[in-house]
């Protein structure tokens, strides 16, 4: 069966929806105040995991105790991905260590940019093994990358085990659908085609 029948045949509710959905409060500016917004709304709209910068992963923790179902989600490498392997296998061991729920790290968005596909991906792959079994996305900025470097990072995640269509995101500019965003993802179609 291809991804668009089973697109077709996937039901989903507004619930559903708002559980695959992560609320972020990563500005360098973002305070507790922030913080405590976004908890609020993920506990009153349902939304599925709520991530903050490293700083604010106890108290957030503390505030998801009453909001049962509401994951947190730790930051690697934010926001460029260009910190060394061994910097983000650290950073994920105490984000692991520091309760949280789920890893979200930055792909390494000069080096794949600059070609060092095996590079890229042996940090990609490290980090996985770092937290497993707790889940991984990798953030690829595909607001920066070229088609053929935004089916590059897709091949990297999929060869490291990871679903691409969970795996995309980009905190370059505020989510829009527009004919860049259509564009980026007519970009990953054939690389998920091809690995089905």
């Amino acid at each position: 069966m291809n991804d668009v029948n089973r697109a077709s045949e996937m039901r989903l509710n507004a619930g559903d929806i708002a559980r695959m959905i992560d609320l972020s409060c990563v500005r360098t500016a973002s305070s507790r105040a922030d913080i405590e917004t976004m908890v609020q709304a993920a506990r009153r709209y349902g939304f599925g995991h709520v991530s903050v910068l490293q700083c604010f992963i106890p108290y957030t923790k503390q505030l998801l105790q009453a909001a049962p179902g509401v994951f947190l989600v730790g930051n690697v490498s934010f926001p460029t991905g260009s910190d060394t392997t061994s910097l983000k296998i650290a950073q994920a061991k105490e984000l692991v260590a520091s309760g949280c729920d789920e890893i979200d790290m930055v792909m390494n968005i000069g080096s794949l940019r600059s070609g060092d596909l095996a590079e890229v991906e042996e940090d990609v792959r490290a980090v996985i093994a770092t937290v497993n079994p707790i889940p991984v996305k990798v953030i690829i900025e595909i607001m920066v990358f070229t088609a053929e470097e935004t089916a590059q990072a897709c091949t990297i995640c999929l060869r490291a085990w990871l679903n691409p269509w969970s795996v995309i995101a980009s905190r370059s500019k505020p989510p829009v659908v527009s004919a860049a965003s259509t564009h980026c993802l007519q970009c990953m179609l054939p690389v998920r085609s091809a690995s089905a």
